[in-house]
């Protein structure tokens, strides 16, 4: 069983700002994202 990376708020904006949430699923896979970087991602 392999972890998933825990990704943070800044990139996660930075691919999302561009439409390139994709590229960045694509590349790591499966992402985990503590509650406070959803909201902030979300806002």
């Amino acid at each position: 069983m392999t972890q998933r990376p825990i990704i943070d708020a800044g990139p996660s904006l930075n691919f999302f700002s561009i439409n390139k949430e994709r590229l960045l699923m694509s590349v790591l896979g499966p992402l985990s994202v503590p509650e406070t970087v959803r909201g902030e991602v979300l806002r």
